[in-house]
């Protein structure tokens, strides 16, 4: 079976998603690319509340086939504090059901930004998703976060998934995705392939991205300049962390998509794998 159907159970939720889940956007409007994301066996689909068209593109596309895949769903950041209020989180849950044409959403996510601390002190945005789930709403509580702040809502037992940022490039969770598992929580990463930099695109360093490039360029040498290997491994690198549940992949059609299969199912040199992982720590 594909590496990228194979499924990871997660305790707290007592379900299985795919290992590849699919990271939904505006950018993907084709209606027939989502069915044969289904007919390919992938159950998970990850959207965010900030983006209508996508939801209403699932809502108007696979509502018949609800019983094949999960939503995770993130609501959140680079909002301001004031809209992590109770009444703008109950608000954009019930848009989403609608747009969804769904009665519930499998897993509600924070996206946390720089406030952490603030918006659950203040204590509306885990209110408003906690009553939600109790309106039946919401299946599971999701936290979409990073670094030091993840361990502490990890270790508060309030939520039953995280989502995190971690790639060869950016290892930095890795203590908390294994700390999740221990307890039950499931993990789904974002940011995999560091935007492009670890795929086959050629891709300009800027921005956050601009402290990996030494480390970008000793995989690139690795690898002897080969991006599909480089690509390959990266996918190879998410795959071999047992205590993830799922990568979120985005891909524009189902060609992208498969070539992601594709490339996770590349044999690979595990001593090869080992030295990229050292490279990225």
């Amino acid at each position: 079976m594909e590496k990228a159907l194979h499924k990871r159970f997660i305790t707290k939720m007592d379900a299985s998603p795919t290992f590849f889940g699919l990271g939904a956007s505006p950018i993907a409007m084709d209606g027939s690319f989502l069915h044969e994301v289904l007919d390919n066996g992938i159950n998970l689909i990850d959207i965010a509340s900030a983006f209508s068209d996508a939801n209403e593109w699932i809502g108007r596309t696979i509502a018949d086939r609800r019983d094949e895949y999960m939503i995770s769903c993130r609501y959140g950041k680079r909002y301001t504090y004031k809209e992590y209020s109770y009444q703008a989180i109950k608000q954009s849950i019930d848009k989403s059901l609608l747009q969804l044409k769904t009665d519930t959403i499998d897993i509600m996510h924070i996206h946390f930004g720089a406030e952490t601390e603030k918006i659950l002190s203040e204590g509306e945005a885990l209110q408003a998703i906690k009553e939600a789930q109790n309106e039946g709403k919401i299946q599971f509580l999701g936290a979409s976060i990073d670094g030091d702040d993840a361990e502490k809502l990890i270790l508060s037992n309030d939520f039953d998934v995280v989502q995190m940022e971690y790639n060869l490039l950016n290892q930095q969770n890795e203590s908390n995705i294994t700390l999740a598992n221990e307890k039950g929580i499931g993990v789904l990463i974002r940011g995999g392939l560091a935007g492009t930099l670890l795929t086959e695109q050629s891709a300009e360093l800027h921005g956050e991205h601009t402290p990996y490039k030494p480390k970008l360029e000793q995989l690139l040498s690795l690898a002897n300049h080969d991006r599909e290997q480089l690509h390959s491994l990266a996918l190879q690198f998410l795959y071999s962390n047992k205590a993830i549940n799922s990568v979120l992949i985005g891909a524009k059609n189902a060609a992208k998509l498969q070539r992601q299969i594709e490339l996770l199912d590349k044999e690979v040199d595990e001593q090869l794998l080992l030295q990229a992982a050292e490279i990225g720590k």
